[in-house]
């Protein structure tokens, strides 16, 4: 009996997916119907996955080699639609027999026009899947017992699919209820649970997780313990289904025990906002803190601003190296966040984040687009976001997706200058009533600006002494931009010791004007801390020449005796290094004296250090004393 064939293309090769997991385990566990699986990432040729789609589907076929007819449903995503729709249409030139769908948030919500663009395609899954597949994998499999095709004609009384009929009408069948509870959802990663059953030792459990190509050192695992979200953001597709739903807490626990047991690397719920339920939420977390196994990262995406104290304070016990935050602020224009029926409070969100402690890595989001904000509002959101140190500040650009509120005020507000996006994948805006093309493209550079100072880390010195001088890293980064674009910099790319020559270089080409004064105030003190960051990256095995050097090799040898055991000199030199600023990149003391400049001993960490854990990756920074 052939199986039928779920096709994920990841957006990187370490991605999982989940849904095509959740929707085959269900299968087999509720119908006892088999699914076969495929994954690949949008990185390879579309040749290449059409290949392992006919590969795979040749395994399971008749003895005599034929491949007869399939069932094939590709999971779509706004990042992937492109390539499956290609992959898929050059499918049905090779497997005309062949049923293929789609499924997922992609297609879910603009049936008739995914079907208008893709003529190999007979049907549509829409919204939650495992109900809906469940029964059409079932008539697939009867079809087959039978000795017959499953034809289209057959699945028009299975709720929640959209099909195309041989006379090339689209049909839809009706609404399919969504699952009461999330208890009836099995665990989407069976091997693991094989792997944690053999107590994490992979030798043994080679063959359960290779499998279905998961390696727990490797890949990126996601998790749902919820479904649906109850807030009303305009542009996201979560605000559609607002009926929250739960797996119980017993089942989340048992589902946790397996990552833990299997010591995977990252865990990734995809509840759209985790801190619902502040009992169920602590429970879990409070689960995590007493079985963690040192090992597995936990991620979470979460709506700050609902943090009680208690949670605070919870919060403060957590260790590095369990939990990281994903925290949506979007904007802090109060006109924007009324048009999106989203709310903010600043000063509230500033204390509360300021009080997650430093062993949560946390990350915010600010989307650059929505309605009302103009180019110096985003610049505000963009000063006050990042003012509030996170660990990284994402700036991502508006999409226009079907379905949507923001959908019907986009169309609203088309015209010269209203709204305009692309109409294909990724549907991102090309301009607002309040953001030109041009602006957004210099937003865009500010987006690079961003990535390469503050979110790398690599010249994240530089950005805090900003900050501690309240001057606007928005500001900055737009100098920087300009002068970036006037040597078409950006069209080239550059490895961070190329960054690091290009800072240089911009910094000594500022010149004083009077929307520069105060940045060309603090040009040496920038210098001396872009000259720190590059120094704190990795031993350089050249000294650049922009890098004006305050090397002691006395002293260097000095701190070595103080500050480490020496047990190879040759060694102790290769992975250290001396240096004297004018500035205290840890308190940003200015020194004006030469005598009393700031000596650091900079310690690499060796390449073996660095992958075993050892120790930390960065590099250790020791301040000397005079």
């Amino acid at each position: 009996m052939k199986k039928p064939l779920f096709v994920a293309v990841n957006s990187r090769y370490n991605h999982t997916n989940l849904a095509i997991r959740s929707i085959a385990s269900y299968c087999a566990v509720h119908s006892k119907r088999q699914l076969s699986i495929l994954e690949a990432s949008i990185a390879e040729f579309p040749t290449n996955i059409l290949r392992s789609i006919y590969e795979r589907l040749k395994e399971e076929s008749d003895r005599d080699g034929q491949i007869k007819q399939e069932l094939i449903i590709f999971s779509v995503y706004i990042w992937n639609a492109p390539l499956i729709y290609e992959v898929a249409n050059e499918l049905k030139k090779i497997l005309p027999r062949a049923l293929i769908g789609f499924g997922g948030p992609e297609v879910s919500y603009q049936a008739e026009k995914v079907f208008f663009e893709n003529s190999s395609l007979d049907f549509i899954v829409k919204g939650e899947g495992e109900e809906t597949v469940k029964e059409l994998v079932e008539r697939y499999y009867v079809a087959q017992e039978a000795g017959k095709k499953c034809e289209i004609e057959t699945l028009k009384d299975i709720p929640g699919l959209y099909l195309r009929s041989p006379s090339e009408d689209i049909f839809f069948t009706g609404e399919r209820e969504l699952l009461c509870t999330l208890d009836s959802l099995p665990f989407a990663y069976p091997s693991l649970e094989a792997l944690a059953k053999q107590g994490g030792e992979k030798e043994l459990a080679r063959e359960a997780y290779f499998d279905d190509r998961l390696d727990p050192d490797i890949h990126i695992f996601y998790y749902e313990s919820s479904r649906g979200c109850p807030f009303k953001c305009s542009y996201c597709l979560s605000s559609i289904d607002k009926r929250v739903r739960y797996k119980s807490l017993e089942n989340v626990f048992a589902e946790l025990d397996i990552f833990l047991k299997a010591e995977v690397r990252l865990v990734k719920f995809v509840d759209r906002t985790f801190n619902l339920n502040e009992e169920r939420y602590l429970a879990i977390w409070n689960y995590l803190l007493e079985n963690h196994n040192g090992i597995t990262m936990f991620h979470f995406e979460i709506a700050a601003e609902q943090f009680s104290d208690r949670v605070l304070d919870f919060l403060q016990k957590m260790p590095r190296g369990i939990m990281q935050f994903e925290i949506g602020v979007q904007s802090l224009n109060p006109d924007t966040l009324k048009e999106i029926h989203r709310h903010a409070d600043i000063e509230k969100l500033s204390k509360i984040i300021s009080r997650i402690p430093s062993t949560i890595h946390s990350h915010l989001d600010l989307i650059a687009g929505l309605p009302h904000e103009n180019i110096k509002s985003f610049a505000s959101s963009f000063d006050q976001t990042i003012a509030l140190k996170p660990d990284m500040l994402q700036l991502g650009f508006l999409k226009i997706l079907s379905g949507t509120e923001m959908e019907s005020y986009a169309k609203k507000c088309v015209g010269e200058k209203g709204y305009q996006w692309i109409e294909k994948p990724p549907y991102e805006v090309l301009q607002s009533p309040d953001l030109s093309y041009a602006e957004l493209l210099f937003l865009k550079d500010i987006e690079e600006s961003l990535d390469i100072f503050y979110n790398s880390g690599n010249f994240k010195t530089l950005c805090l002494y900003l900050l501690e001088k309240k001057y606007s890293l928005f500001h900055f980064f737009s100098v920087f931009v300009d002068y970036c674009q006037k040597k078409e910099l950006f069209k080239v790319k550059h490895k961070t010791q190329g960054w690091a020559e290009i800072i240089a270089a911009f910094l000594d080409a500022l010149e004083k004007t009077p929307e520069t004064e105060k940045l060309y105030e603090m040009k040496e003190s920038l210098y001396e801390l872009l000259r720190f960051d590059f120094m704190r990256l990795v031993k350089p095995g050249k000294i650049p020449s922009w890098y004006k050097r305050q090397y002691n090799k006395d002293a260097h040898h000095a701190a070595l005796l103080a500050h480490t055991e020496i047990k190879s000199t040759r060694e102790s030199y290769a992975y250290s290094d001396y240096d004297r600023f004018a500035i205290n990149p840890f308190s940003f003391e200015k020194i004006s004296d030469e005598q009393e400049k700031v000596a650091i001993l900079f310690l690499y960490a060796k390449p073996q250090e660095r992958t075993s854990g050892q120790i930390k990756s960065e590099t250790d920074c020791i301040v000397l004393e005079k």
